[in-house]
């Protein structure tokens, strides 16, 4: 977090996964925020949420509320992986070499 806020400027913080969908506390020992309050309060605009591939039923369901959440509030989410490190590295490559497009224009871009 701290290397993206001195680099990109990016206001980023880090949150608490919930342990059910009523946790909206704070956690006692760091003060970071649920990740749940931070959604539902508007304050987040992008959610990675990449599975730590395990079969716990605790990161199931954490993960799946914070996805959950993230849709319920009409925030971008990536669940891939993949995706994400191409999110970074477009932002490594700076915003100012990027024009985004919406996807009609990149289909008319491509003939197949």
């Amino acid at each position: 977090v701290k290397y993206f806020k001195e680099h990109y400027q990016l206001d980023m913080k880090v949150v608490t996964k919930p342990v059910n969908d009523k946790d909206n506390a704070d956690c006692p020992t760091t003060g970071a925020p649920s990740a749940l309050t931070e959604i539902k309060e508007g304050d987040v605009e992008l959610v990675i949420n990449i599975s730590e591939g395990t079969t716990r039923k605790d990161e199931i369901t954490s993960g799946y509320l914070i996805r959950r959440a993230a849709v319920d509030f009409g925030v971008g989410l990536i669940t891939n992986n993949k995706c994400a490190v191409w999110l970074v590295k477009a932002i490594e490559g700076g915003f100012e070499k990027f024009k985004a497009k919406s996807i009609s224009e990149f289909y008319s871009l491509h003939k197949y």
